[in-house]
């Protein structure tokens, strides 16, 4: 293999990078697997959502938008992914009153699955 010199334009931001600390940071993802059985009741969930995740301090990484498998058998229509400070907080969003109401809707308008996930 032969090593060239990487110029230092592109060097010196990754040294600045190594120096900043990172945060873990919460993320709850939620994909509708391969269907909406009912388009009218998601809405509802989908307009009602947004206000709860505010009050738990969440905030929205990745909401809809195209979804393109690039391999494997994985197929969701529609990806969310929702940030929290911690992984308490997003727990208390989840189990929380003002998300109980959304949460039947989404449970009876879509096939979905929800994973908490860790990361930086």
């Amino acid at each position: 293999l032969k090593r060239t010199k990487v110029p230092d334009e592109v060097i010196e931001p990754l040294h600045v990078l190594r120096l900043k600390p990172f945060f873990l940071k919460f993320r709850l993802m939620t994909e509708v697997e391969s269907r909406i059985d009912n388009p009218e009741l998601f809405k509802k969930y989908s307009e009602q959502v947004p206000a709860t995740v505010e009050q738990y301090g969440g905030k929205y990484l990745i909401r809809g938008g195209e979804v393109e498998k690039a391999e494997g058998d994985w197929g969701p229509t529609r990806v969310v992914v929702i940030e929290f400070e911690n992984m308490s907080m997003l727990q208390k969003w989840y189990s929380s009153h003002e998300y109980s109401g959304p949460l039947r809707i989404r449970q009876q308008s879509a096939d979905t699955n929800v994973l908490f996930l860790e990361g930086i």
